[in-house]
């Protein structure tokens, strides 16, 4: 079972997202994202535990102002665990093409592909014969190379930060760093590594215990003032 294994630090609010965005400098990119998620008429995702996630990323270079690549990519997340900083989830994904706009004008095209996520999805919830759309999100990712040092990462190595900005549809706006691993007993170490970088640079930050997508929800249910 493919497993996404990430740490994710919440970051106190936009001041400090600016300050560790002019300490890390120019981006390696920046990818622009709009994540749309779906369930069935009757609940059936939800019931089975599972996320279906489309997304459209435009994916722009440092020294270009057009997108260098655009990209569609579907997702299906099931439960999974938060250990402090540290979230894994069974997750299967598939590269769609250049094929949003499609997609999203008619989202059940995509219970008829032959792709993972749809598989996995007719596997745990059975055969779905609609999608509804439940809402969605803006995200801007900008994608940076951070060398961390400490035992945790055998005295230091590099990682992919993607520091997140995201737009809820309420008006709310995240801000959090996300980490990738391979490595699920390494993560907590490296997690308190960049803690520790972060406390040294004067941003504060936190522990996001839950997903981008349990807070859309959140937030369409409470929307702030």
């Amino acid at each position: 079972m493919p497993t996404e294994i990430e740490i994710k630090l919440a970051l106190a609010g936009s001041e400090d997202y600016q300050r560790l965005l002019d300490r890390l400098g120019e981006a390696r990119e920046v990818i622009r994202q709009r994540n749309v998620f779906y369930d069935g008429p009757d609940g059936e995702l939800g019931r089975a535990r599972v996320t279906l996630r489309l997304r459209e990323e435009k994916v722009y270079r440092a020294d270009v102002d057009a997108p260098h690549e655009v990209r569609t990519t579907l997702t299906l997340k099931g439960e999974g665990s938060v250990e402090g900083d540290v979230h894994a989830r069974a997750e299967y994904e598939a590269l769609l093409g250049d094929e949003f706009a499609a997609l999203l004008a008619d989202p059940s095209h995509l219970l008829a592909l032959d792709v993972a996520p749809i598989r996995e999805l007719n596997d745990r919830a059975g055969r779905v014969r609609q999608l509804i759309e439940l809402g969605g999100f803006q995200n801007e990712r900008r994608v940076y190379d951070v060398a961390v040092s400490g035992e945790a990462v055998g005295g230091g190595a590099t990682l992919r930060w993607e520091v997140d900005r995201t737009t809820f549809a309420s008006g709310r706006v995240d801000y959090e760093i996300e980490v990738e691993l391979a490595d699920r007993q390494a993560a907590p170490g490296i997690a308190e590594a960049m803690r520790g970088m972060l406390d040294a640079l004067g941003i504060r930050h936190r522990t996001q215990p839950r997903t981008k997508f349990a807070r859309c929800r959140a937030y369409e249910q409470n929307p702030p003032p």
